[in-house]
């Protein structure tokens, strides 16, 4: 299990502005991507939105053809 800090975010009253959309990790090809957070007003729980990374590229560039091979494990949890 690795930990990733994310220092900018600092504040649960602001987690859905501060929240590292853009700086997710790629390491592991299985987990979602994160891209949604939302605390409840009396701050007991998080809803969190995630969807399978891979649907966000087309593979129209080399460089998102190596992402979308990087992200090949994904595709399996569509099945």
């Amino acid at each position: 299990l690795d930990v990733v800090s994310y220092p900018k975010l600092n504040s649960c009253s602001k987690l859905p502005e501060q929240w590292p959309v853009d700086d997710y990790p790629d390491g592991d090809p299985f987990l979602p991507w994160i891209h949604d957070v939302f605390p409840t007003d009396d701050g007991m729980f998080i809803q969190f939105v995630a969807q399978n990374k891979r649907r966000c590229y087309t593979g129209g560039t080399e460089k998102e053809e190596n992402l979308l091979h990087a992200f090949a494990p994904q595709a399996a949890l569509f099945q």
